[in-house]
């Protein structure tokens, strides 16, 4: 995982794939928000838009998945595509600083996805997102030749997701005292996952 302080250059270059992305997230939120109050309109979209910038910089600055550019790459050296670097004992370099950013590199994840849906608000629900977009992160680093696919990056990247969710949890009780919405009744549930599936496949068609 690249340090964070590596990609504060890099906070507001957009790459056009990523315009696409937002324009696409922005269409789902046009059909979707059309019925709800304004309040809950407004902290949707900001949320939403928040989610998905973060995950776009997660992806390309910090975590770091292959690209077309980068498996084209390698199929023109002759390299295989498929690279296992296995690191699958817990906590083998204990509480190091690496641990630390990986925690927090995760804790915009389980602040924001409960703000976007009413849905999240269980969570367990938040965490098993978050544990799954870590794991597609994880999985994906077997196609790359200088990432490693770490046991450790998992445990710690789902842990920052349950204390960002805590965080949300705990800022929500003592400013908002409205009830959840039914999981029925909810048109948003399905952003979050929705976002998570954009920016993935922003982030994997960059060239350059």
């Amino acid at each position: 995982m690249l340090p964070f302080y590596l990609s504060f250059s890099d906070l507001l270059m957009v790459h056009p794939t990523s315009i696409i992305g937002l324009v696409i997230v922005s269409i789902s939120l046009g059909f979707l928000l059309r019925n709800r109050t304004l309040t809950n309109k407004v902290q949707t979209i900001i949320s939403c838009l928040l989610f998905y910038c973060y995950l776009v910089l997660s992806l390309t600055n910090v975590f770091g998945i292959p690209t077309v550019m980068e498996l084209s790459r390698l199929t023109s050296l002759g390299q295989p595509l498929f690279n296992p670097n296995l690191e699958m004992m817990p906590l083998a370099d204990g509480f190091s600083f690496s641990f630390i950013l990986n925690v927090i590199a995760f804790m915009p994840f389980g602040f924001l996805v409960p703000m976007i849906s009413p849905t999240y608000s269980k969570w367990y629900k938040t965490v098993l997102l978050g544990f799954l977009f870590s794991l597609s992160i994880e999985i994906s680093q077997l196609f790359t030749l200088y990432r490693a696919t770490d046991i450790n990056d998992l445990l710690t990247n789902t842990f920052g997701t349950l204390l960002g969710y805590l965080i949300f949890s705990i800022i929500n009780k003592m400013f908002k005292k409205n009830p959840v919405p039914a999981l029925h009744k909810d048109p948003t549930g399905f952003l979050p996952p929705l976002i998570v599936g954009v920016a993935f496949l922003n982030v994997f068609l960059i060239w350059n």
